[in-house]
């Protein structure tokens, strides 16, 4: 998620955006990798809807956090200029 991963430099110290990109990686790919046989695991052994509704709660749940905490990391207002329109 690029939205997220621009504020890495302000989530951490300088010298541990590299080790945070490594970890967001290594969970995309895990994501990638998990996901699908956990959903077709859901799917045949319970619902063919659980999946679906989890994927959904995880969305939305996450989808909440960042909201939430997003303006925490919002950029510094203060220090844009108003812009004069000319007509």
């Amino acid at each position: 998620m690029p939205v997220v991963r621009a504020l890495y430099p302000q989530l951490v110290p300088r010298d541990g955006v590299r080790a945070l990109f490594a970890l967001d990686t290594t969970a995309q790919n895990l994501i990638w990798v998990i996901g699908p046989v956990a959903a077709t695991f859901l799917a045949s052994a319970v619902s063919t809807a659980l999946p679906l509704v989890v994927s959904a709660c995880v969305t939305v749940g996450g989808t909440v956090c960042f909201l939430v905490n997003a303006r925490e990391f919002g950029p510094n207002c203060s220090a844009i200029q108003p812009h004069s329109a000319r007509f």
